[in-house]
Parts: C-alpha cells; sequence; structure tokens
C-alpha cells in the first residue's frame, strides 16, 4: 500500500483513540465529539485524496493545477451558493 494511505488510515487510528479516551463527554480541541469525528475523517479524505493528486499522476504540473483550480471554483461557488439556496429554490 503507498504510503499516503497508511497515512490517512494513521490518522483515522489517532482520531479514534482520542475519540475513545475522551470518553463522550465534553470537547476535544474545543470541538464537540461529534465535530472532532467528522474533521478527523474530513482530513484523512483530504490526505488519500490530495497526496494522489501529487504522487498518482504521471503529467505535468502544469495540467494538475488547472484542473486543482477548477475544483477550487467549484467548491467556491457551492460554498458561496449554499446561504442563499432557499433563496434560489434548491431547498
Amino acid at each position: 500500500m503507498p504510503l499516503f494511505v497508511w497515512v490517512g488510515l494513521g490518522i483515522l487510528a489517532t482520531g479514534l483513540a482520542t475519540l475513545l479516551l475522551a470518553g463522550g463527554d465534553g470537547s476535544i480541541l474545543g470541538l464537540a465529539t461529534g465535530q472532532f469525528g467528522a474533521l478527523i475523517a474530513m482530513l484523512s479524505l483530504l490526505v488519500v485524496i490530495g497526496s494522489g493528486f501529487f504522487f498518482g499522476q504521471r503529467q505535468k504540473m502544469r495540467p494538475r493545477l488547472w484542473h486543482l483550480a477548477a475544483w477550487i471554483t467549484i467548491a467556491l461557488i457551492a460554498g458561496l451558493a449554499y446561504p442563499y439556496r432557499g433563496f434560489l429554490g434548491i431547498e
């Protein structure tokens, strides 16, 4: 298995151990336990998918950066449109 997969699994294991040791009460790093669990899951996915961006392709850097910019643009548009979902009739 590639190294970045092990890093993602390590993040998940560390987060799980932290959640188990916290016992479900209070907060971890200022976040509720549910929010902390979601943060750990998203962070591990970011590591695995992001490392695939840097290490998984055998093409030049310019097309990769172009695709990254396109995905960032899509995410920004979705993030900016989310508060207006009721107004736009999406809800």
